[in-house]
């Protein structure tokens, strides 16, 4: 059982290092999913292209 927790601690510390290194790379860059509405995907803007005089 002493061998399970000891190697479980090692990996924890490994996916730890990992995690913190990649943060690290990716330091001033956003992080995450990117938005799901752009200015590109706007309905807006395509319900501008289909009626081009106005609402």
């Amino acid at each position: 059982m002493f061998v399970f927790a000891a190697l479980a601690e090692l990996i924890r510390t490994i996916i730890v290092a990992n995690t913190d290194e990649g943060l690290a790379a990716a330091r001033g860059r956003r992080l995450g999913r990117p938005p799901a509405m752009t200015p590109k995907r706007s309905p807006t803007r395509s319900n501008r292209s289909l009626n081009p005089t106005g609402p």
